[in-house]
């Protein structure tokens, strides 16, 4: 077997098992009710509430919000969606909030790669790695993700439904910024071509 097929077999593996323990290490907490803020922002808000899956309807949710100056139409509409399909019931979002945060975690770890994928790399010079490098950057890549995702920090961002808006945020961070670093260094490696 090829080293990168092997390589790609473990961090499968460790990847599953991962997410696995980050989905266990959160789930005795879907018992738990609702709590603090859940209450004004979600329970007593009946315009999180859609009454039809109209365009007009769609809007009106998502300028229902009342936290901060935008207030957060994302984190209103997955709450106002996943309300539609499970009901008012706090283990349903809270297991919402979960899967959120192993996305988060997954987009962690393409962040991660992108970032040491580019360190002390040349721009004049292309993107290539050697199958040692490649093995370091996918394991501290999961090391980070691990550390990340498993860290006592989080428990309120998954486990507080209204703290959606926290894990939402990441993910959507950690997505741009390793599609900035993507962009950015193909674009710098173009552009030195052309010199």
């Amino acid at each position: 077997m090829k080293h990168s097929e092997q390589l790609g077999k473990n961090l499968l593996i460790a990847w599953i098992f991962l997410l696995g323990l980050v989905f266990l290490s959160y789930a005795p907490g879907l018992s738990g009710g609702f709590i603090f803020d859940d209450y004004p922002n979600i329970v007593n808000d009946k315009n999180i509430i859609l009454q039809n899956f109209g365009w007009e309807e769609w809007q009106r949710v998502a300028e229902s919000g009342s936290a901060g100056p935008l207030k957060r139409p994302v984190a209103v509409v997955s709450l106002a969606v996943q309300i539609a399909a499970t009901g008012m019931e706090p283990w349903f979002l809270k297991l919402g909030n979960i899967f959120i945060h192993l996305l988060a975690a997954l987009a962690l770890g393409l962040l991660v790669s992108r970032l040491l994928g580019v360190w002390g790399q040349k721009l004049d010079a292309p993107l290539s790695l050697s199958p040692q490098q490649t093995t370091y950057v996918a394991w501290a890549a999961w090391l980070a993700v691990a550390i990340w995702s498993l860290h006592p920090l989080n428990l309120t961002s998954v486990l507080y439904i209204v703290q959606r808006m926290t894990s939402l945020s990441a993910l959507f961070g950690f997505l741009a910024t390793a599609a900035f670093i993507q962009l950015r260094t193909e674009t710098a490696f173009t552009h030195t071509e052309l010199r």
